[in-house]
């Protein structure tokens, strides 16, 4: 038997290093055929177009004969506007790009026609909700990886409390009955924690760690919350407004590795530091006499809370093993708080909280 095993094992072998050659040797005549031709060659282009996508959410209720579930009354229903994705791959490297023009949910249990959109982009304005552009390529200047996302339409949320809180409980209903939530939870808790301790632990210990980045250029429009004062009546069109203005993202890269530089022992901050930074900026709240003038959610506004910047700053030792710099370093900064309150904005906020709290 152990013949047998021993001759078994060395027939693998000699297929396994067969394939190899193979695969080594169709490498190299393609590297032969793309040699002469410029780095951005595509050899490969594919374009997808998806027009429109709808989906209808339903209510659900449970048949007490058989305990299965049936179909009631809509709950929700999402348009999705033009979903694209174009992808290259390149003699070196490969690029994808995704776009989404709009995003429209509705909901239909509250009829008031002001707000069953609680999900939308401006629709005065040209351009997409959601770009996504993705380039993988050795040549980049600092990272392998670039990633750059960006937004031209204003997104509006308008949270009708009582309908998201039925439209919730209908989901949690649903979801319990199939998914142990909690058994989920803990699971992903502790994969999280596996993956820090064994991941990145175990490999700067052993020697094994290998530094990554990704160039990031982030430009989002963030989303306008529109909350409703009195969602049931319909001449009401006074609402509380929080902008949660635009979301910057950056990164700061040093030059790439250099093999003959000594990470460990340098003590060139400016050569050992991975530099990521994200800015929320222009938040503002306000109370709005009628957020429905020309369906732009833009009226008199009150000020509660003065436009403020958010910004956060990590920093990420590229070479752990350098015990004269700290692994991360993380800054938080905020700019000037002003709030503004009158009497009525005192007990719409009170009000407010009351409702989420219940």
């Amino acid at each position: 038997n152990e013949e047998k095993n021993k001759i078994l094992r060395m027939e693998e072998e000699f297929i396994k290093g067969n394939q190899e050659k193979k695969i080594l040797e169709q490498s190299e005549m393609e590297q032969d055929e793309y040699k002469d031709l410029p780095d951005t060659y595509v050899k490969i282009h594919a374009l997808l177009d998806i027009l429109i996508t709808s989906f209808t959410i339903y209510e659900t209720v449970r048949r007490n004969d058989k305990g299965t579930w049936e179909l009631k009354d809509k709950l929700l229903s999402i348009v999705i506007q033009h979903f694209g994705i174009e992808s290259k791959i390149q003699k070196v490297g490969l690029y994808a790009l995704l776009s989404l023009e709009n995003i429209i949910i509705a909901q239909e249990k509250n009829k008031n026609p002001n707000y069953n959109k609680i999900f939308f982009g401006d629709l005065t304005i040209q351009g997409k909700i959601l770009s996504i552009f993705f380039e993988m390529n050795p040549k980049l200047k600092k990272s392998d990886m670039l990633v750059k996302i960006w937004s031209d339409r204003q997104v509006y949320i308008i949270v009708d409390l009582y309908t998201l809180q039925y439209i919730a409980y209908q989901m949690k209903e649903v979801l319990s009955t199939t998914i142990d939530l909690e058994e989920a939870s803990s699971y992903a808790k502790g994969s999280v924690y596996n993956y820090i301790k064994e991941g990145y632990q175990e490999k700067v210990i052993e020697g094994n760690f290998t530094h990554s980045n990704l160039y990031l250029d982030v430009s989002l429009k963030c989303p306008i919350i529109i909350i409703p004062i009195e969602i049931f009546n319909f001449n009401n069109h006074k609402c509380l407004l929080i902008s949660l203005g635009s979301l910057q993202v950056k990164s700061i890269l040093p030059p790439r590795v250099d093999k003959k530089i000594n990470y460990e022992t340098i003590e060139e901050e400016s050569l050992l530091y991975d530099i990521y930074r994200v800015s929320l900026l222009g938040i503002r709240m306000a109370t709005v006499d009628n957020c429905v003038e020309k369906n732009n959610y833009i009226g008199n506004e009150t000020i509660m809370l003065k436009e403020f910047n958010f910004s956060i700053e990590c920093k990420l030792l590229i070479q752990p093993k350098n015990e004269k710099f700290n692994n991360i370093i993380v800054n938080m900064l905020i700019s000037d708080l002003d709030f503004q309150l009158n009497e009525f904005q005192i007990l719409l906020l009170i009000e407010f909280l009351g409702n989420i709290t219940n």
